[in-house]
């Protein structure tokens, strides 16, 4: 049977990245080459994946790629457009660090091509596992292969999937490249590569079940479903470490837990590392550097401030009703911490042309969500405000159609599919 080359793409999955490479050598069919391309995971992981290299048919590839730099590209494509000039086979494959094969796969894809010598690509039924904190299985899917596809983006998962190496030169004669690595393509750069092979091919079904992937709470599609471009300043996010940073002025700040605590933060939003790496680090929160966007009360006279843009702003009893304040999160400071703020414009419950509304704060309008950003409206789509970033939606302040002309519309907060 002719070679077929599998590309495994890794980062940071030590749990389950064993369980894929363990389904490889347990085939049926062992006329095969596996690409480990691990995007400079953690010690963990890499432990794991050195373990394996003893085995003549497995290569190892590190990309040692900087956080800082994740963002720039779609880095599981740009691995694979590395590793497919390398493959020797046939027929080329693909495998993530939380997707097992089933024992037969090699073996029942290969005797379709060998049957068909005309299709150059199928895809098999696939069983989606969707897991929840505790890795344990919420609720299984199965997607079936039934139908020969013209078009395959979006319909079929990259694990379930073999082509020919033909195919694939084809699509980087046209091209140049193999994949697309724009980062706008995160979410699905699979359904951008299947597009530029329908460009020349169906794909064919395999009714078998021959793949089981898992969906964790912590996989890149999960974590950035309804993520905005831009994350709202005052939110509390974290990568796949257990660390917590604060976006403050478009900056992400380390934050303790004590200081989670003390600053009365109650949400914490998880998102993928290319994009928590994209945020330039800022001080870490300390007594002397607090964050923007705080309700904040002097231990001596107990007036309320909002904290905006390095000032305070005097909050008074109408401007509290008015911006509907939530007690809960008012911080009692000491004077001397207090000073390291210089007084801004107090904020009014009148809103007018000269007005400087809070950032950060929800605004209602004619059945629409909008959040503050440098005193400009921006639209909140609202499955985002509630399903991502958990905003408490109602404590949005109403306005009224005179005032809301006051302001500029700001960029939105929205999310859709990047590629359909």
């Amino acid at each position: 049977m002719p070679k077929v080359s599998i590309i495994l793409t890794s980062y940071n999955k030590p749990l389950y990245v064993a369980e894929s490479i363990e389904s490889v050598l347990e085939q049926t069919e062992e006329d095969w080459e596996l690409f480990i391309m691990d995007d400079n995971s953690n010690e963990d992981t890499s432990r794991v994946l050195y373990s394996y290299l003893r085995d003549p048919r497995i290569f190892y590839m590190n990309s040692g790629i900087d956080d800082d730099k994740r963002l720039q590209t779609t880095r599981y494509a740009v691995l694979i457009n590395h590793a497919i000039p390398r493959t020797t086979g046939k027929y080329i494959t693909y495998l993530t660090d939380d997707t097992v094969y089933m024992p037969n796969r090699l073996q029942v894809m290969l005797d379709y091509f060998i049957k068909n010598p005309t299709v150059e690509i199928v895809y098999s039924s696939q069983k989606m596992e969707h897991l929840n904190k505790n890795d344990q299985v919420n609720f299984e899917l199965e997607l079936t292969a039934t139908k020969v596809l013209t078009r395959a983006a979006n319909v079929v998962d990259h694990c379930s999937v073999m082509h020919s190496r033909k195919i694939a030169e084809k699509v980087f004669s046209r091209y140049g490249s193999y994949w697309d690595v724009d980062p706008k393509y995160w979410f699905n750069a699979d359904a951008v590569f299947w597009t530029r092979l329908n460009e020349f091919a169906p794909f064919y079904p395999i009714q078998e079940v021959l793949d089981i992937t898992k969906k964790t709470p912590q996989s890149y599609q999960n974590l950035s479903a309804l993520l905005p471009e831009v994350i709202p300043d005052g939110t509390v996010v974290k990568g796949l470490k257990e660390v917590l940073y604060v976006i403050d002025e478009q900056k992400r700040r380390l934050i303790s837990k004590e200081f989670f605590d003390r600053l009365k933060f109650d949400t914490v939003v998880e998102i993928p590392d290319p994009v928590l790496f994209s945020y330039d680090k800022g001080l870490p929160v300390s007594d002397e550097k607090l964050p923007n966007q705080l309700l904040v009360q002097s231990n001596t006279n107990h007036s309320v401030y909002y904290i905006q843009k390095g000032q305070r702003r005097l909050v008074n009893d109408a401007a509290w009703k008015k911006y509907r304040f939530d007690k809960q999160k008012i911080v009692a400071l000491d004077e001397s911490d207090l000073n390291q703020w210089s007084d801004g414009p107090e904020l009014s419950e009148q809103i007018k042309t000269n007005t400087i509304l809070p950032d950060g704060h929800l605004f209602s309008f004619d059945g629409k969500f909008y959040i503050c950003f440098d005193n400009r409206l921006c639209f909140l789509q609202t499955d985002i405000a509630l399903g991502k970033l958990k905003l408490p939606l109602k404590r949005a302040v109403p306005m009224s159609a005179e005032e809301f002309s006051l302001f500029k519309q700001g960029p939105e907060f929205t999310w859709e599919l990047p590629f359909k």
